[in-house]
């Protein structure tokens, strides 16, 4: 599936996504979501997905964020044998600010990889990136997140933490924070 979210200037906006399997089967789920959120716009993105364990599940997510928007996102994964989440935010007006939240819950074999980007393409942007992991069995995660502060991107404030928990002494995590800063100030 393929979702096109556009926000209009000084509105606000939800979207829940839900990925659930009513079966065991395996099969693969590809889903691209853009969400454009205008001037002085204010959007919520929640991904849920609880997939059966036989699945595999594929989800690319783009944020264009324009002058002065707030977009918070949360992706909860809990499911699928093997599952992958790329996020990118590009804030493209000044004053735009951004909320990323992830949780993944993993167990037995399960394997899940989360990429985030945020790209601070103008002056005075925020962006918070909070990541946890919760790995048992012999589950693997992976968490990459790059920040990018471009040359023209001044009195930019970034935060990222990820933080996980291994139950077990077979469980995995790899974590690769990234940053990269071209502004002088």
């Amino acid at each position: 599936g393929r979702n096109l979210v556009i926000v209009e200037e000084s509105a606000s906006a939800t979207l829940v996504e839900v990925f659930h399997a009513g079966h065991s089967g395996t099969y693969l789920n590809n889903v691209a979501t853009e969400i454009i959120a205008g001037p002085n716009s204010n959007v919520t993105h929640v991904r849920i997905q609880e997939e059966s364990l036989g699945a595999f599940h594929v989800a690319d997510t783009k944020i264009r964020q324009q002058q002065d928007s707030t977009v918070s996102s949360f992706v909860i994964t809990t499911g699928a044998r093997s599952s992958r989440n790329d996020l990118g935010f590009a804030l493209e007006g000044p004053g735009a600010s951004c909320t990323l939240n992830g949780l993944f819950v993993l167990n037995g074999q399960q394997v899940a990889d989360n990429y985030t980007l945020v790209d601070h393409a103008t002056p005075h942007c925020q962006s918070q990136e909070f990541y946890k992991g919760v790995l048992d069995g012999h589950a693997e995660g992976g968490f990459t997140g790059r920040v990018l502060v471009r040359e023209d991107a001044q009195k930019t404030d970034a935060e990222q933490s990820s933080r996980n928990l291994l139950l077990s002494n077979d469980a995995q995590i790899n974590t690769r924070p990234q940053l990269e800063i071209y502004a002088d100030d």
